[in-house]
């Protein structure tokens, strides 16, 4: 069996270079259907969540919601989004995003893994926009920690034309050798 390194390099704001290596090439580049170790270090690089767990000390931190607070029940979520964030190709992130992306994220047809967490024996979360900064996520049974669920799932445009699009993370992908390499460069539009 063939092993091989991935070269995964990114241009830093300072100028400056940061190169890794994956031990795998990522199976796929669409943050909804990440289930290898590879896929998911660059989905951590070049894709936004709305709260992201802070690896170092297990603790939620807001990315693209500013806030969020859960029902004393466990069963509803609501965030409130970041304002002013914009993606590559210049649309505004909205509430209609995080609709979108669970729209996507739960058709049977995407086979996504990460779906699953979103999904019990009683039913399935809905997610609903009130208006163009506030989501709503209410699942059909409490759910413990409901709030790390969220750090999985990179929210994408709802108007990109390419799939996977340009994400809302510090990176973007610039150039993908398969086998070889994958370069990534600052994202300008990243906030």
């Amino acid at each position: 069996m063939k092993r091989w390194l991935l070269l995964v390099s990114a241009m830093l704001a300072s100028g400056g270079e940061l190169r890794f290596c994956l031990h795998d090439e990522p199976k796929t580049t669409d943050p909804l259907v990440v289930a290898d170790e590879a896929a998911e270090a660059v989905r951590y690089l070049t894709e936004g969540v709305l709260i992201r767990i802070n690896r170092l000390t297990q603790q939620p931190e807001a990315e693209l919601a500013t806030s969020w607070k859960i029902s004393k029940d466990g069963k509803k979520i609501v965030f409130q989004l970041r304002q002013g964030v914009t993606y590559p190709d210049g649309a505004a992130f909205t509430a209609d995003d995080v609709v979108a992306t669970f729209q996507r994220l739960l058709d049977p047809a995407l086979h996504s893994p990460i779906a699953d967490t979103f999904k019990t024996d009683q039913g399935t979360i809905k997610v609903q926009a009130e208006g163009s900064h506030t989501v709503v996520a209410e699942f059909p049974a409490p759910a413990g920690a409901i709030e790390r669920m969220f750090d999985q799932v990179s929210i994408v445009s709802a108007h990109a034309a390419q799939r996977p699009a340009p994400g809302l993370g510090p990176f973007l992908i610039a150039e993908r050798k398969p086998g070889v390499s994958i370069v990534l460069k600052r994202n300008p539009s990243y906030w």
